[in-house]
């Protein structure tokens, strides 16, 4: 299963793929892969800061995915995999489509999930073989003008590409000023899921840890984790884990 999750700066999607990764490797084998092709930008949300392993390496070859991947020590079947921390950001311009491609097939092969945090820009080589291959498309929405005017003007790159059937609006951040009614009408499209707004998820990612790790500490976080269990429900069912053996050790 891949699950694409993208959005415009700023609106939470790394924040959301990272907790869902959290969420979903309590029952199956989970990789997040980072699509910013310019920093490293998923690893600081687990508080690690990899110097040695690269995702720009398994783009150039596939073999080494298993030796670049990171396990994320809090949660056994999470991995992650991203860009190292001292990339140089002026490198990562020669990705192409087939090198993007290859890299999901090969992680397809490993892992029963792969979440991809889309980079905001269609033009990003991951980003477009995370909407070709995806099982489901996460769009998450800030309750803002500004989200709703990139939301408006990707509608014909959405019906381009075939999204609508496996596009779910995840509005995120709600803080109860806007009603749902009248967004779902400016867009033509119902909201799927509104998570609540939730200081601590900022906190979580200040400190680097998930907040569905360190657990909730108020009402207002309960609820957001809530709203993300039956996320991750919807997505993945009540399957339990299928082990898999591995040809060597992630």
């Amino acid at each position: 299963m891949i699950i694409a999750v993208w959005g415009t700066s700023g609106s939470g999607k790394t924040t959301l793929a990272t907790q869902l990764g959290c969420e979903l490797a309590r029952t199956k084998l989970s990789l997040v892969v980072a699509g910013s092709l310019t920093h490293s930008s998923v690893q600081h949300f687990f508080g690690i800061t990899e110097r040695r392993k690269s995702l720009k390496k398994v783009l150039h070859d596939t073999d080494r995915l298993a030796d670049n991947v990171i396990n994320y020590q809090q949660q056994k079947n999470l991995f992650l995999l991203d860009l190292s921390s001292v990339d140089n950001c002026l490198q990562q311009t020669d990705i192409t489509d087939d090198q993007a491609e290859k890299l999901l097939s090969a992680a397809k092969r490993l892992f029963e999930v792969l979440i991809i945090d889309c980079a905001v820009s269609y033009n990003n080589p991951i980003t477009r073989a995370a909407f070709l291959h995806s099982s489901q498309v996460l769009h998450v929405l800030l309750p803002t003008p500004e989200a709703v005017s990139f939301a408006l003007s990707h509608q014909i790159l959405i019906s381009r590409l075939n999204l609508e059937s496996k596009m779910l609006l995840i509005l995120n951040q709600d803080r109860k000023t806007v009603r749902y009614k009248n967004i779902a009408k400016i867009l033509d499209n119902d909201i799927d899921i509104a998570l609540p707004f939730c200081c601590g998820i900022n906190r979580s990612s200040t400190i680097g840890v998930p907040l569905n790790i360190s657990g909730s500490r108020s009402r207002e976080e309960g609820k957001y984790l809530a709203k993300l269990k039956t996320l991750a429900n919807l997505l993945a069912g009540s399957k339990s884990l299928n082990k898999r053996v591995l040809g060597y050790e992630l």
